[in-house]
């Protein structure tokens, strides 16, 4: 043991503890086969180690004075060949680390904050390890006894060194953090405002149907929303609830009965009560007065997308429905005006048209809006926008603790590393500056899929932890904007939001339930299902998956058509008149449930051929047909291809065309005359001709001879 332990310190360049102080907990090694699937190839250790370092333990998360440090894990071996005489021995970095960017290099594997090595923290392993085998690991310290200088962020660096093929080296490391903030009187904490998201892709059609299994999963026990709900209860001091109230509105109708589409077609899902129960206890978490909660516009509109294709009238229809549909389904006023970018960035005409429709906050990445100048510490992430209705406040998302959110999470070595990364990103921020308080923001991705481990151990800590403290969304709104000058990033490129044929279909589907709205007596209650469900089909949720909404889209634009096509025009034809104007009766029929009122045009082809006399709008009354006699003048002989269209009252067209022929016997009766008239003549001009011959030929017999 002496032995490995020298080597390390050669090859670290420091001088250790006394080797007779080391403890001897040897640990007999376990096959792998026999053992927890290991942390191979995982990114929290370099994959090319012959002995892969997994931690799995570090404790205490928030560490403090008198209180020792723990960590512990397995070393995997990875390799074809036996290693023996394993130790494992702890280092920690000599200084804190200096500014945020070293955070990123110590998990990209940079070894220059590695620091001396702790004596007392080195403990024998195992003697063999076999090829394919994994053993356990503990090594303890009191946190006393590693003399950090100063509060900061430290780097934690475990070791393994062993003997293979003949030689003794280190055959694998790993590293996390060790934030250390001894006299917590002495700093002022970062206030963290972590927005919790609750959105789902808005895939219900206009009939209510789920065209997948995916929300009613999410909802279940042990689903992503049913995890972001258990997780946001139990920590409701640490979180500010962000509601997209489509979800709690298909949730509401889910805990009714639902179904879900099949390949043979709709089927009842089997999730009612688990959405239920979620709405409900949902509903239990935001219940107090004082919980932070705000509604995001409905269905996550892509607000770029639909201005481009100009439909902001639904970008000022999903933030208005917001708050009122929000406040029915979670029974408690809830606030609005909050809108969460796509991709963390909007450009200017867009937040031009966010702040006409009433949003007076935008969620942004910080990368959105960097400073101006280099800073030596993170601002607050809260900025002011000029739009052309005023200011709206920006809520920058720090990419820092994105990044740590986003870090890998499948096994227990990448969740403990990725948790120290996001304690020691915040304890950064504090030590950057420790006299002056910000506020710093965390927004996962609006659909975000919580590791509940992780997350849960987070939470814990911002509750705890002395350089950290929970903030609330409206804390940083209420407050001034952070005094740093910023400036705009260029704008995300107009092919990140929804394609631009996508949006028209959209357009036109909206522009055919506007009239079917105007043809119906009372349109409220029919056209509502649809005018929703096309704002669903504009979710910027399809940006990531563009089949998925497309599929909607259709199954919508289906539904509207087979619903306008209960009121239609059912003449046949073809229609013949008896002279060149005449009377073609159009009937039309409406199997609605209410009285409709239409008008009809009708169009030759040419439409030189064809004019029809102004016809008034008639009313039908709710499963009756009427027939309008539309007074037709046809030019010229021959049938004339018609098209018949129904239109609203205003004479905005309404059906599809319906094909009938026309034409008129007027021109034939006068083409009969015609030729009575050339065939008397040519008789009268034969008849004549004959006369004049007879009579020469008398004359010609009496003349004398000559």
């Amino acid at each position: 043991m002496v032995f490995v332990v020298l080597l390390l310190a050669a090859l670290a360049g420091t001088a250790i503890a006394d080797p007779r102080l080391l403890p001897a907990a040897d640990a007999a090694p376990v096959p792998l086969a026999a053992a927890p699937a290991a942390d191979t190839r995982a990114a929290d250790t370099p994959a090319d180690d012959p002995v892969q370092v997994v931690v799995d333990q570090l404790d205490p998360i928030v560490p403090g004075p008198d209180r020792p440090l723990t960590v512990a894990g397995r070393l995997v071996n990875t390799t074809d060949s036996r290693v023996t005489e394993l130790a494992v021995v702890l280092r920690v970095s000599t200084d804190p680390l200096q500014g945020r960017s070293d955070i990123a290099d110590v998990v990209g594997g940079n070894d220059s904050h590695d620091g001396q090595i702790i004596g007392r923290a080195t403990a024998t392993a195992a003697k063999t390890l076999a090829r394919g085998a994994q053993t356990d690991f503990r090594v303890t310290v009191p946190l006393d006894d590693l003399d950090l200088p100063r509060a900061g962020v430290y780097t934690v660096t475990v070791s393994v060194v062993g003997r293979r093929d003949g030689a003794t080296d280190v055959q694998g490391t790993t590293r996390t953090f060790l934030p250390w903030f001894p006299q917590p009187s002495q700093v002022k904490p970062t206030r963290l405002v972590w927005l919790w998201p609750l959105a789902t892709a808005p895939d219900r059609d206009a009939e209510g149907v789920l065209r997948s299994d995916r929300t009613a999963t999410d909802l279940d026990a042990g689903g992503r929303l049913r995890t972001l709900l258990d997780l946001g209860r139990s920590h409701p001091r640490a979180v500010s609830w962000a509601v997209d109230p489509e979800l709690t509105e298909t949730a509401a109708a889910m805990s009714a009965g639902y179904r879900v589409e099949q390949p043979d077609g709709p089927e009842p899902g089997d999730a009612a009560a688990a959405a239920g129960s979620w709405l409900t206890d949902l509903q239990s978490a935001v219940a107090p007065p004082t919980t932070a909660l705000v509604a995001l516009p409905y269905a996550d509109p892509d607000a770029t997308a639909l201005r481009g294709g100009g439909l902001e009238r639904d970008v000022v229809r999903a933030v208005t429905l917001a708050p009122t549909l929000a406040a029915s389904t979670l029974q408690r006023p809830v606030s609005g005006g909050v809108f969460w970018a796509p991709g963390g960035d909007v450009d200017a005409a867009t937040l031009d048209t966010l702040a006409a429709a009433g949003v007076t906050t935008v969620v942004l990445s910080d990368k959105a809006m960097p400073p101006a100048a280099s800073a030596a510490y993170t601002p607050s992430g809260s900025a002011s926008l000029a739009t052309q209705s005023g200011t709206v406040r920006a809520v920058l998302a720090d990419s820092g603790l994105s990044a740590a959110l986003a870090m890998p999470t499948r096994t227990r070595g990448q969740e403990l590393l990725a948790r120290q990364r996001f304690l020691a990103e915040t304890a950064m921020i504090t030590a950057e500056l420790p006299g002056t308080q910000r506020t710093v923001v965390v927004a996962p991705p609006l659909r975000w899929a919580p590791n509940a481990t992780v997350v849960g151990e987070l939470l814990d800590a911002v509750q705890a932890a002395p350089w950290v403290t929970p903030a609330t969304l409206s804390d940083l709104t209420a407050a001034a904007p952070s005094d740093v000058r910023r400036k705009r990033a260029d704008p995300p490129p107009r092919s990140a939001a929804l394609g631009a044929t996508y949006v028209n279909t959209i357009a036109a589907q909206e522009a055919r339930l506007g009239a079917f709205g105007e043809v119906v007596t009372d349109p409220v209650g029919l056209t509502d299902p649809y005018a929703a469900a096309l704002l669903r089909t504009g979710s910027a949720a399809w940006r990531e998956e563009p089949r998925n909404g497309q599929a909607l889209l259709r199954t919508v634009s289906d539904q509207l058509a087979e619903q306008v096509g209960r009121v239609r025009v059912i003449s046949k034809g073809p229609y013949t008149l008896s002279s060149e104007t005449g009377v073609v009766p159009v009937t039309i029929a409406n199997d609605l449930d209410q009285p409709v009122t239409v008008g009809v045009t009708m169009t030759g082809q040419p439409a030189a051929r064809l004019s029809i006399s102004p016809v008034e709008p008639v009313t039908i009354a709710p499963g009756r047909a009427s027939t309008l006699e539309v007074t037709t003048h046809v030019v010229g002989s021959g049938p004339v291809p018609v098209s018949v269209r129904l239109t609203t009252a205003a004479g905005v067209a309404y059906s599809e065309p319906v094909e009938i022929e026309v034409r008129s016997t007027a021109y034939a009766q006068a083409a009969r005359w015609v030729v009575g008239a050339a065939v008397a003549a040519l008789a009268v001009l034969v008849a004549v001709n004959l006369v004049r011959r007879v009579r020469a030929g008398r004359r010609t017999a009496a003349a004398p001879p000559a």
